[in-house]
Parts: structure tokens; sequence; C-alpha cells
């Protein structure tokens, strides 16, 4: 299975970069059709085939209930953030939620200080966590499969990442919730995410700020990318300083280079928690997540490794990453 992700990876066409501010992409076009249909979040919720709920009445934060009354399979990305019912949450891995079923589904809390119904269902928050902390996050659930098969990604750091989120950017939420920043700043990046044009047969992004590796993102669909672009633009842009510093074009040796790194690393298969299989990146310097379905990749994402700025040791499967201040 590695190579078939491999060769999917060098299968994609790259386009030529584009820039703003401190970020500049490569996107990645699709060369041929994808084997498998399946929706995007926004894509079923339009529609209400999905609905998406707390297990009950009273809740439960690390889960919740995902219905599809439709007759097609919904990804459902990690990161991406829902709004509503008790307190917004986002997912903790990539989930294809099959055709006519019921299924509880991992995910971490994005609003620590609420935890009572504004709504019975969750709604689409356009929101997806933010790149660095994605990537402390995909590190978390790595560890955590290997020790318990658990797709747990430590709640109290996803909180703290919040936390400073919020200090960054200088903006006050009453119930700390991640998007109550996203809010605040949407202008900004909204205008940082119309430089990036989405194009025909685009499926993903190879990701550089201020001219290093930040992360790649890709699904096997452009329909369900046109549904995911500007969210995933937004999550890499809130990291950002806004001090508005240009940034070189991304280097195609750079991707080709990372696509290398990626060939040496190990690949770790566990059950989804939907349909197919979550592999994950075992690398001393990179981490990551493909999730495949019958044999085909779906979807990947792949960071580089990151620690928090209060200095909280984050932890690759082969040990400490780095260890910042106290």
């Amino acid at each position: 299975m590695k190579q078939t992700i491999i060769e999917g990876l060098q299968g994609f066409t790259p386009a030529s970069p584009q820039s703003a501010a401190e970020l500049s992409i490569i996107p990645l076009l699709a060369s041929q059709p994808a084997t498998h249909s399946y929706l995007s979040l926004h894509q079923a919720l339009q529609r209400g085939s999905l609905v998406i709920t707390e297990i009950d009445e009273m809740g439960s934060v690390p889960t919740l209930k995902v219905i599809n009354k439709g007759n097609e399979v919904v990804l459902i990305l990690d990161g991406e953030e829902l709004r509503g019912a008790k307190q917004n949450r986002i997912l903790n891995t990539s989930i294809l939620v099959p055709p006519k079923s019921e299924i509880y589904v991992p995910v971490s809390c994005t609003e620590r200080g609420r935890w009572h119904h504004i709504s019975a269902e969750f709604c689409e928050s356009e929101n997806v966590l933010p790149s660095k902390s994605r990537s402390a996050k995909s590190m978390r659930v790595a560890e955590n499969l290997k020790r318990h098969n658990a797709y747990d990604a430590d709640q109290s750091m996803v909180w703290q990442n919040i936390g400073e989120l919020q200090h960054k950017h200088k903006v006050f939420s009453r119930s700390d919730a991640m998007a109550d920043v996203m809010d605040e700043k949407r202008s900004d990046l909204d205008k940082i995410a119309a430089e990036f044009s989405l194009l025909p047969e685009q499926v993903g992004i190879y990701v550089e700020v201020a001219g290093k590796f930040a992360g790649l993102d890709l699904v096997s669909l452009p329909l369900v990318w046109r549904d995911l672009h500007d969210k995933i633009i937004r999550s890499y842009a809130i990291d950002l300083m806004m001090a508005g510093h240009s940034a070189p074009p991304a280097d195609p040796a750079n991707l080709k280079h990372l696509l290398d790194s990626i060939g040496e690393a190990e690949f770790l298969p566990f059950k989804s928690v939907g349909l197919g299989e979550d592999y994950r990146l075992e690398s001393s310097s990179l981490t990551g997540s493909f999730l495949v379905w019958e044999g085909q990749p779906v979807h990947y994402a792949i960071y580089p490794g990151y620690q928090s700025a209060a200095g909280e040791c984050y932890h690759s499967p082969r040990g400490i990453i780095r260890r910042g201040r106290r």
C-alpha cells in the first residue's frame, strides 16, 4: 500500500506557484479521474443528507454522532470545524461516512467555555484548525493510535493552541472559541485567500510560509477540493502575523524533496472510524496521514513537526521533536 500512496502523490500535476503575504503555494492538479465518488461535508449538509449531533442529550466532549441519510459516501476532513450543539468541535481524523449509516466520530472541542445547547444539530463552521495546530494534533493522534489504538488528539493541547491563537491575534472570546478568532480576522483572511486562484481540476496544495515547507493537503476529487480550497488557505493564513511581508514563490524542487522524504518514511496502518484505512506517516521530521479506501488514496495530509509556543513537548511516534521554553 505504501507504493500505491507514493505513486498517487507523484501522479498529481504541479501548477505554477501562487503567492500572497508570507504564503506561497503550488496548486496540485488531478492527472486522471478518481475511481471513487463521495461528497464534501458542505455538499452533504446543503443537501440535508447528513445530520451531526451530540451522542445524546447529555453529550460527550470527545464523540459526536453522524447520520448519513443519503446514498453517497461523505468525506469529513481532519480538522474541519463543526459549529453548534453544546460546543464547537473539530474532527480528529478524516472520515468517510458510509451511505445510510449512523456512526460515532472522534472529535476535540474548540470552544472551551460553553457546554449548553444553542442548536440541536451542528452546522458547517467554514473553518479548519490552523495548520500548525493540525501538525501538533496529527502527532498526538499518531502516538495515541500506536499506544492505545484510539483517535485521541489531546484535548488540553487543542485548548492551549487555541489560547495561543487568541493571544497572538489579540481576540477576546467569551467562550474561548476558535471560531471567534477566525470570525474577527475573516476580512484579512479572505483578502489573502482571494489571491489564490482555484484552478480547473485542482485537488490540493503544497504550501510554503516564508520559503519553508508548511504543509500539503490533497483530496482525490476536484469537486470536493472546491469546497475546501478557501477553508484550507485560511487555516494557513491565520498562522501568519499578517505583517504583509512578501514570500518567495514556492520551489518545485522543494516539493520533489518532500515527496522523496515521504517515500523514505514508514507507513503505519489503522482501521478508520468510517470506510477504509487510516495510514500514519512515521518520520523524524514530518507528520501526516493518508485515508485509503478500497486501495485508493482519498485524502493526504502532510505537515512538518511543530511545538507549542508555550513550550510543551510534542512527540512524534519516534520520540520528542523539540523542547521549548517553560
